[in-house]
């Protein structure tokens, strides 16, 4: 199994975001424990979200409705993200 390390940010609706970069797919674990993989995100993207002042506005603007992504039934433990091969 792969692992995707999770950085904890200040947000009133999201707790982490991981990101693997080889792949351009950005996590994002929204306060209710849903977990969402982003598809074809750049780095530059991923960058600009985590060191953002408001995490949350960000994704809404930048990230929400301009990448293809999917739920996914699984959850962080340990600020990681166990990933099925």
């Amino acid at each position: 199994m792969n692992q995707i390390e999770m950085k904890n940010v200040h947000s009133s609706q999201i707790t982490s975001i991981g990101y693997d970069q080889d792949l351009e797919v950005l996590y994002v674990e929204f306060r209710n424990s849903n977990v969402y993989r982003y598809i074809d995100v750049p780095k530059e993207v991923y960058e600009q979200f985590m060191n953002n002042d408001s995490v949350g506005s960000y994704f809404h603007t930048h990230i929400k409705d301009e990448y293809e992504y999917e739920k996914l039934n699984m959850l962080v433990n340990n600020n990681r993200l166990e990933l099925e091969n």
